[in-house]
């Protein structure tokens, strides 16, 4: 399958998602990469959430780290973003570790509502277009009137749908090195979710990349150009979505169902 990218017809490649053995790295860092993982965990009292995961990024990919509830999905994106912290291990975004120096390079759309149900989304809007500089304001503009939402309506207001929507817009119209989904589609109708797969091909750069966590791998597969499995806190296999289809056999859905047994 082909997918339309900064107006340009590319076909699928070989796999982005790289080994950290893989890398050329300068000053402990391979400066090809968005996003690097070296033997990252986290704990969760004496267990294990994130159980030594490695992997990195280059510029140009739309990556998708599958897996069912409590598979370690959440923990990785936050670790990312700064948000909770790594207990052993290392990662990079553009070079840098997790934190203040790190979050212009990150736009995040969290798993649960990041704004409160009084809120309006001209609130929302306002305040992308304050604190972000690279906030394509006139964009997201057009993009919540053709998802039917209006700027008066409160969050709290909105269908589950909608407020999925309206988030995404916001997050996939800064100008920024790397986005983190965390299931951008789970919360959302069948038939939206391909507004918010279109947004993503339409909004990500040529030199970012794109990191979706999910436990329904249907509509992603249309998109994406890499996928990982993880279970348990371990990635199970990764590849590009023609190297794991060509191995296996089987699409990346019903790959999945075999893999976790649903």
């Amino acid at each position: 399958m082909t997918r339309e990218k900064s107006g340009k017809t590319e076909t699928r490649k070989k796999s982005a998602v790289r080994s950290s053995k893989q890398n050329n790295e300068t000053n402990g860092f391979a400066e090809e990469l968005l996003l690097e993982m070296r033997h990252v965990k986290k704990r969760y009292g004496n267990y294990y959430g994130v159980n030594d995961i490695s992997f990195g990024i280059e510029p140009g990919r739309i990556v998708a780290v599958l897996g069912p509830d409590g598979s370690g999905k959440s923990s990785v994106a936050r670790m990312i973003c700064g948000l909770t912290p790594v207990h052993q291990g290392e990662i990079l975004v553009c070079g840098k570790k997790p934190g203040k120096a790190s979050k212009q390079n990150i736009s995040f759309l969290p798993e649960v509502p990041f704004v409160n149900d009084y809120t309006k989304v001209s609130t929302v809007y306002r305040r992308y277009k304050a604190f972000y500089s690279d906030f394509d304001a006139v964009k997201a503009e057009k993009l919540i009137k053709y998802a039917g939402i209006r700027m008066s309506d409160t969050f709290g207001g909105l269908s589950a749908t909608s407020m999925q929507k309206a988030q995404a817009i916001f997050v996939m119209c800064r100008k920024t090195k790397l986005y983190i989904l965390d299931e951008p589609m789970t919360h959302v109708e069948p038939k939206a979710r391909d507004f918010i797969a279109k947004l993503i091909l339409s909004n990500m750069q040529d030199d970012s990349s794109v990191l979706i966590f999910s436990r329904i791998p249907n509509e992603l597969e249309k998109i994406i150009d890499d996928v990982m499995f993880i279970h348990r806190g371990q990635i199970k296999l990764a590849g590009s979505v023609n190297e794991v289809k060509a191995e296996y056999g089987k699409e990346i859905s019903s790959l999945y169902k075999e893999v976790y047994k649903c």
